[in-house]
């Protein structure tokens, strides 16, 4: 009895581990991603570096306005990432305080999920909006707006779905497990 309290202590103890050391890595690669993005989203929509964006012509002019609507269709995307985070942390702290499989838990997996596929979802969209907004001024005429996708981003997308299943499954088991207690 006292070898199965001690194990159960020994499991409880590395799950605990296992969360702060997952909501380390996920805090330090989302600060290194918002360091990198942030200056990158300010350097290309407000200086010269806009025209290596591949869709504005030499001679196309680009106004303060259009600047500022990119910056802040960009920043849209940045603050659904970070809900994704926000979510991320919560489960991590639901772990950490003991909750392991509970409504918390399961509702901070299920929105995790939710806003990654939001971000990424956005993220495949924004070029449909982003091409014609720069190239409106164009020479040649206004460039039409195209879906952009990579592997990644159907990936993140993928990954998001299976963390709402998962929510999902485990909220569907916590429903049945207090059906069964409620006959016994």
């Amino acid at each position: 009895m006292l070898n199965s309290v001690k194990a159960f202590h020994q499991t409880e103890r590395r799950i605990r581990a296992g969360a702060i050391v997952l909501g380390i890595i996920v805090t330090l690669i989302t600060m290194r991603w918002f360091y990198y993005c942030q200056n990158g989203i300010f350097q290309y929509a407000f200086t010269d570096r806009i025209m290596e964006t591949g869709v504005i012509e030499d001679l196309a002019t680009i106004t303060n306005v259009r600047r500022g609507i990119y910056f802040s269709l960009l920043e849209i995307g940045a603050l659904f990432a970070l809900c994704a985070y926000f979510y991320a942390m919560k489960w991590c702290f639901a772990v950490l305080r003991g909750y392991y499989i509970d409504r918390i838990s399961t509702r901070s997996i299920q929105q995790m999920g939710v806003w990654i596929m939001i971000t990424m979802l956005y993220h495949i969209s924004l070029p449909q909006v982003i091409r014609p907004l720069l190239s409106w001024h164009n020479l040649s005429g206004m460039k039409s707006g195209m879906f952009y996708y990579t592997s990644t981003e159907l990936y993140l997308m993928a990954m998001g779905f299976a963390f709402v299943v998962v929510g999902w499954v485990f909220t569907k088991a916590l429903d049945l497990k207090s059906e069964n207690e409620s006959f016994v």
